[in-house]
């Protein structure tokens, strides 16, 4: 189904010191800055320190993450302060922001990128010493059949005219 125009706002994702992370954000923030026409900001923080901004909303989104040995996520997902949109990458949203950019959490529920796919993308980022946010351009490039499964053609459009 296509996904109803919401009114674009910034989108906050949390970032840590851990590579992976970082290429998750990227290729989400290409995608949700140039498809969808959210403005992106960044917060670094600790693992730790990452769960308490996501349940106080000063975070929106950790695209990547442990819910277990966090021990603030399970209450936190329980009554709904957030919400775990993708179990297969622990993407979570605070709950206020799921509830305001239905659009955003739509494509985050699609995004999935396997355990194999994030060990070659640490791989080209190593080979070509990247740093982590550049290894959206490969991703975006290499595996187009994936991405655009998760966006309408509208959106895959938008974002291959970005890349240029």
């Amino acid at each position: 189904p296509e996904e109803v125009e919401s009114p674009k706002s910034t989108v906050i994702l949390g970032e840590s010191d851990w590579d992976s992370i970082n290429i998750h954000n990227s290729i989400v923030a290409f995608i949700l800055e140039h498809g969808y026409g959210f403005g992106i900001e960044y917060v670094f923080n600790s693992e730790q320190a990452m769960a308490t901004a996501l349940i106080n909303g000063d975070i929106d989104v950790v695209v990547e993450g442990r819910i277990e040995g966090i021990s603030e996520y399970e209450p936190a997902i329980a009554d709904g302060t957030i919400v775990d949109v993708s179990p297969a990458n622990d993407i979570l949203v605070n709950g206020d922001f799921a509830q305001r950019e239905r659009v955003a959490v739509i494509f985050l529920r699609r995004y999935k990128i396997s355990a194999d796919m994030t060990d070659d993308l640490l791989a080209y980022l190593k080979e070509n010493e990247l740093e982590a946010r550049d290894v959206y351009v490969y991703f975006l490039q290499e595996y187009e059949s994936l991405w655009t499964q998760w966006v309408t053609v509208a959106v895959a459009t938008k974002v291959r005219l970005a890349l240029e």
